[in-house]
């Protein structure tokens, strides 16, 4: 019976290697020898090398996922940082603004306070000439300023000798002897005044030339 002759391009296709061999040639004992050669290890080495590509493409895929996230939430996150300094930015606008405007009111109300307040004109001073050592009475200086409705803020500066005299006009006894003390205006410093205050010792009090004055106790009175 004669043999069928097949083309290559008639035979089946296989899905894999495994359960396949080739011939090959193999020096055993010097001497070259045909060989049967297994394919299986081709295909194993197939199914390997391909699973391997799979992981990477994953793992490439993943990475590139990440990194497309990344950039996303970096975007994001310059864009919210450019919003809050443009805010910033306009919070300091603002605050100039507002600054600006209270220092415009602020000389407006001082141009307006000038406007309708006067100067003060003259000032009248009420004050002891003389202080005796001992006296346990409160003694002050009060100004007066004219005309009426002008300020009345003085300042007292005196040389602190025999007296002192405290921002509200009240006067502190330092010892005997005389003081010079300067009046002076805040808003119209060119009508001061400079008084003096003399502070003397006790001395008994005459109710005639030849007798001294009590009081009602029978104490003996003092100047």
């Amino acid at each position: 019976m004669a043999l069928k002759k097949i083309k290559i391009n008639d035979l089946p296709l296989v899905d894999s290697l495994k359960g396949l061999f080739t011939i090959g040639t193999k020096i055993v004992d010097g001497i070259q020898t045909s060989v049967k050669v297994s394919l299986e290890h081709i295909q194993t080495a197939y199914e390997n090398a391909v699973a391997a590509t799979g992981k990477a493409n994953s793992a490439a895929t993943n990475a590139s996922s990440a990194a497309s996230s990344a950039n996303t939430a970096a975007t994001e996150a310059q864009q919210q940082a450019s919003a809050a300094q443009q805010a910033a930015e306009n919070a300091t606008d603002k605050i100039e603004e507002m600054d600006a405007g209270l220092e415009r009111l602020e000389e407006l109300e001082d141009t307006l306070t000038a406007q309708v307040r006067q100067q003060p004109t003259s000032m009248a001073l009420e004050y002891p000439k003389k202080i005796t050592q001992g006296n346990k009475g409160e003694h002050r200086i009060t100004a007066t300023l004219s005309p009426a409705g002008t300020g009345s803020n003085v300042i007292f500066l005196g040389d602190d000798k025999s007296v002192s005299v405290s921002p509200d006009g009240f006067i502190v006894v330092n010892g005997l002897g005389k003081s010079r003390i300067h009046v002076i205006p805040t808003e119209n410093t060119s009508i001061y005044q400079t008084i003096e205050i003399e502070v003397t010792a006790q001395s008994l009090r005459l109710n005639t030339k030849t007798s001294l004055r009590l009081i009602s106790n029978g104490n003996l009175r003092f100047n």
